[in-house]
Formats: structure tokens, C-alpha cells, sequence
């Protein structure tokens, strides 16, 4: 997630994708349970899609993968740098509800250079730190701002407020796990996402870019930078 709270995970600098051309040419999100449970999946990929033309009108959908459940040990390489109580709600919610991976294509290489990790986490929309009572959220126009769940200002707001009181329960990690959609902040994240996808969907896919992908998927994964 790009931002769950700024208080737990500040704003990121874009990735560096040196030497593999997958950001360029692929984009990876992860459909929640919130979002399959709000009947909004089809509504959150067309969106994001259509999005995504705006500054590249080649994207195209490439794939749509649903995820019985997602492990624990999957769920650590999709959050990273989560560990104790959001960890553990995010293992319990990714483990007991249906997940919907997305992918993204751009099919002319001949136009400029493209991130679609910048482009879809500006898609999702992300919640700016402290916001005053009544203020902007900091979704403006996004996906999470054209379809909040119910009492999400209030939610974020009382999390936020326990995260700088050290006061955060389980319960509210729980509560935080209801965002819409994931997307990665940077390539290890979008490593952890692309190993969610089985190997025969890989080929189909990513076709013969999938050996490349697969061996950089798994360096990173593992938290190495070559």
C-alpha cells in the first residue's frame, strides 16, 4: 500500500528499476477483500485503466488472477517492512478472504519512459499526515477518494492518533487492513506481487520475459540489490 498511515510508512522516492524494464511495461495491483465484498472490482480496474491511458493510452489489461488466499509467508513479501500487529492482520485478512491480482500492460515500447508504480499509486490516492478535522483526506481525485468505505475519515483519524500516542491495538491494525487495493511503492514491493502469480499465468502473461522476471522477482524478494 502506498500509504496505509504516514505516521507508520512515510512517502517513498520512485524506484529504481536499472537493468530490468518491468515497471515500464508492467503494472501490478492487488484487489482486496473490501473492494470484492463492496461488489467494486470491475468498477476499480476500469478506473484504474482508464487512468492509466490518460498518460499512456497503450495500457491495456494483460491479466486478472484471483487469490483463494494469500500466505503468510506471501503476505510478508508483499509488506515488507510490516512486522508485529499489522503484519499479523494483514496475515489473518489476506488468509481468510478471496484477493484479486491485477497486471497491466503497455504494448507500444516505441513511446517514453513509463512507471506504473508512480502512475497507479496516483490512480489509488494516498492519506497525508494530520489533516485538521474537516480537511482534505488526501485522496482527492483517486479511486479510495471516489469510493471510501463507511467511516474511513474516522477510522484513519483515530488509527493516526494511536500510532503517535503508542496506543495501537490489534483491533485497529484489523481495522487498517480495509484500503481497496495495493499497489507497490517500490520494485521489491512489485516483487512480492509479481511471485503471487502462478507460473503457467506468468507465461501467459509475461511470455518470454518471464525467466528474466522470475529471477529478479526472487533476488529482491530475498532483499538483494542485484
Amino acid at each position: 500500500m502506498a500509504e496505509i498511515s504516514s505516521s507508520l510508512m512515510e512517502a517513498r522516492k520512485s524506484p529504481d528499476f536499472k537493468g530490468v524494464d518491468i515497471n515500464s511495461r508492467f503494472g501490478l495491483m492487488l484487489i482486496g477483500h473490501d473492494a470484492i465484498h463492496l461488489d467494486v472490482t470491475e468498477y476499480v480496474i476500469a478506473s484504474v485503466l482508464d487512468r492509466l491511458k490518460e498518460n499512456l493510452p497503450s495500457v491495456e489489461l494483460a491479466g486478472v488472477i484471483v487469490l483463494p488466499k494469500i500466505t503468510e509467508n506471501q503476505v510478508k513479501k508483499i509488506y515488507p517492512d510490516f512486522e508485529g500487529n499489522f503484519l499479523d492482520a494483514f496475515t489473518r485478512v489476506f488468509g481468510e478472504n478471496e484477493s484479486v491480482l491485477v497486471v497491466f500492460k503497455q504494448t507500444n515500447m516505441g513511446e517514453d519512459e513509463y512507471s506504473f508504480v508512480d502512475e497507479i499509486n496516483k490512480a489509488k490516492g494516498k492519506i497525508e499526515r494530520h489533516k485538521p478535522i474537516g480537511g482534505d483526506t488526501g485522496w482527492g481525485d483517486s479511486i479510495r477518494g471516489a469510493i471510501p468505505l463507511p467511516g474511513d475519515r474516522a477510522r484513519y483519524e483515530e488509527a493516526d492518533r494511536k500510532i503517535d500516542d503508542g496506543e495501537l491495538l490489534s483491533e485497529d491494525c484489523v481495522k487498517l487492513t480495509h484500503h481497496l487495493f495495493h499497489s507497490a511503492d517500490n520494485e521489491r514491493e512489485l516483487a512480492g506481487l509479481y511471485v503471487l502469480i502462478d507460473e503457467k499465468s506468468r507465461r501467459k502473461i509475461f511470455g518470454n520475459k518471464t525467466k528474466t522476471y522470475n529471477k529478479w522477482a526472487q533476488q529482491k524478494v530475498a532483499g538483494k540489490n542485484n
